[in-house]
């Protein structure tokens, strides 16, 4: 894994990113969370604003990683939908790949959160040279990581891009990964506290065992009683 220094004003060297990206959109994504990094390793999810990716909206997505370390899309640009002809809020971003590459992906997509890092992974559906029998396509992913509210990385932010003539749903297989750590300073991120299963719930209350009447000094308690109506 490459390693980008945290060096105050610039947080990672974006240039090195923009010689790999072969679209003016992840350059747009690109540019948009370096500007918002402010000095910082990473921006913050709250400070996202669709309005500064107005070229690359339709590509975009915000993903969110959850407590079991699934990676979902919460909110997903026009042509992702059309990569996998449905609305893919909600769907992990390995159901994105042949189920051949899923347990990879995860464990790429779990750098993003936990290193952190930047993460380009390329994909396509096989050899051009097998295009007469299936259409050839590629596709390009670039995720970048975002501090939450919580204080740790449990957000994401990116590009999914997909060229050529994919059948869809584009399910491809994995071309190459590039995953780029960045560092961060000490004391930047909290940890994550794990939450309780029954947090919400009120304690219960003890269970008092009611003494047998051979406990209690000879003392005998109520018996049941038989009411009889004869109505």
């Amino acid at each position: 894994m490459k390693q980008a220094t945290f060096t105050g004003a610039n947080v990672v060297p974006i240039w090195q990113y923009k010689t790999m990206a072969t679209h003016d959109i992840e350059n747009e994504v690109l540019d948009y969370w370096q500007e918002l990094c402010s000095g910082r390793p990473m921006p913050l999810r709250s400070e996202i604003d669709p309005t500064g990716l107005e070229g690359a909206l339709e590509n975009a997505f915000v993903a969110e990683r959850t407590q079991t370390g699934l990676v979902r899309l919460r909110v997903a640009g026009s042509k992702l939908n059309k990569s996998m002809n449905m609305d893919t809020r909600g769907m992990p971003i390995s159901s994105f790949f042949d189920p051949q590459c899923r347990q990879r992906v995860k464990t790429e997509l779990s750098k993003v959160f936990t290193k952190p890092a930047i993460l380009r992974i390329s994909t396509s559906n096989g050899n051009q040279e097998d295009e007469l029998y299936s259409p050839y396509a590629q596709g390009s992913w670039l995720i970048l990581p975002l501090k939450g509210q919580e204080g740790f990385v449990d957000r994401a932010m990116g590009t999914y891009i997909v060229s050529g003539n994919p059948t869809v749903p584009f399910r491809p297989m994995i071309d190459t990964v590039d995953a780029t750590r960045i560092e961060v300073p000490e004391g930047y991120f909290k940890t994550p506290v794990p939450v309780k299963q029954n947090e919400m719930a009120e304690e219960s209350a003890p269970f008092w065992h009611r003494p047998r009447h051979n406990q209690t000094n000879g003392h005998k308690g109520p018996n049941l009683r038989l009411v009889h109506s004869r109505d």
